[in-house]
């Protein structure tokens, strides 16, 4: 965008025209994960309107087949349901298909090249489940074969294009450095990922004479190698890893920026705090602790996977309402939540809060970031 803006001015013209596009920077940095602090964050923000208030009508039609409200659209709705459909077309084919979608002004054009990005991302969603179950199996089989601090997989047949999402859920069940390898003719290609504390680039480096190529930052990077150097690196890997944790780095942690009430949540906290959006790397939502809280009503699972869990909370002897729970990829936590609703033991909640709206009607949930029952 600064290049396109240097550009109109040197040619006289008004670079504010490229204003126009900050629905497409809005969009890359969001799944780019970039870091939400000074300039990027204005850039996104401004971005999220041009998508709520005038949406391109490839946009409109993608919103269509993903299920998604624009004139809601957050960074979620971009990370997890734009940008992967997005992504699908690159990953798995051709990015100039998703290239062509942004361009078009006919709405018939448009949904065809939507549902074409669907049957894409629906492709790329199979090769994804299929690969993860392969490489949550090969590192259950690696971890317990002796102490390991980090997760390196390789396996041919894998897809370049799921492996790095792999790797991410990997990082999410073991809690280390995880990489995965696949093949790319003649050599084996990755994708790493980290936690915090462990630097995977400052890893890579300590290996870099097993490596042909290699790139990143802090916590995810890219590499090749020789096939045959697979194993070595392997190793490698794991002493560079095992050398820079500690005891407390392999434990995950969540900062706690405040404890609240429930019934401190009301509709001027949460207009204070939307000023703070939108919400992403380096300026995360503010996760606040609540406790003292009674489990009411049904806790089920939900999702296609029955992965999520959803509940609703009070604060004991409080005439104050219930408030809604969602924890995405937290179904190991069911048992937990029914013992403290069937016991009375009370519940201790980490949680970020969201706006959920469903046919129209907008109301706070909260977004829970750890259960736990209140110790005494």
């Amino acid at each position: 965008m600064k290049l396109a803006q240097a550009i109109h001015t040197r040619l006289g013209k008004d670079p504010t025209e490229i204003n126009q596009y900050l629905d497409l920077v809005a969009i890359a940095t969001a799944s780019d994960v970039v870091s939400l602090t000074g300039e990027n964050r204005i850039l996104l923000r401004e971005g999220l309107l041009n998508i709520q208030n005038n949406p391109r009508v490839g946009l409109r039609m993608l919103a269509e087949q993903a299920d998604i409200r624009l004139s809601d659209c957050d960074p979620r709705s971009i990370v997890f349901g734009l940008g992967p459909r997005i992504n699908a077309a690159g990953r798995l084919g051709d990015a100039a298909r998703a290239v062509t979608l942004m361009l078009a002004d006919d709405e018939l054009e448009a949904t065809a090249r939507a549902r074409q990005l669907e049957r894409l991302n629906q492709e790329r969603r199979e090769l994804d489940r299929k690969t993860q179950k392969e490489a949550f199996k090969q590192a259950d089989v690696l971890l317990g074969g002796g102490p390991r601090h980090s997760v390196v997989l390789y396996d041919p047949e894998w897809h370049l294009g799921v492996i790095g999402i792999v790797a991410s859920r990997l990082v999410d069940r073991h809690y280390r450095p995880a990489i995965m390898l696949s093949r790319s003719g003649d050599v084996a290609k990755g994708s790493a990922r980290s936690i915090n504390g462990i630097n995977i680039y400052k890893a890579l480096q300590e290996c870099e004479d097993l490596l042909i190529e290699y790139g990143g930052h802090d916590f995810a990077a890219g590499l090749a190698l020789k096939p045959e150097n697979v194993e070595a690196f392997v190793d490698r890997f794991d002493q560079a890893v095992a050398g820079a944790i500690t005891p407390e780095t392999l434990e995950p942690m969540t900062e706690v920026d405040a404890n609240m009430g429930l019934s401190d949540l009301d509709k001027r906290f949460w207009s204070v705090l939307k000023q703070f959006e939108p919400f992403g790397a380096d300026n995360a939502a503010p996760v606040f602790m609540a406790n003292n809280l009674e489990v009411v009503g049904p806790v089920t699972t939900v999702g296609k996977q029955r992965t999520h869990l959803k509940f609703s909370v009070r604060e004991r002897a409080s005439n104050h309402p219930s408030r809604d729970v969602i924890g995405f990829g937290m179904s190991k936590h069911l048992d937990l939540v029914l013992h403290s609703q069937n016991s009375g033991d009370s519940l201790e909640l980490l949680f970020a809060i969201q706006e959920n709206t469903w046919n129209g009607r907008s109301k706070l949930q909260l977004l829970a970031k750890d259960i736990r029952l209140e110790l005494e």
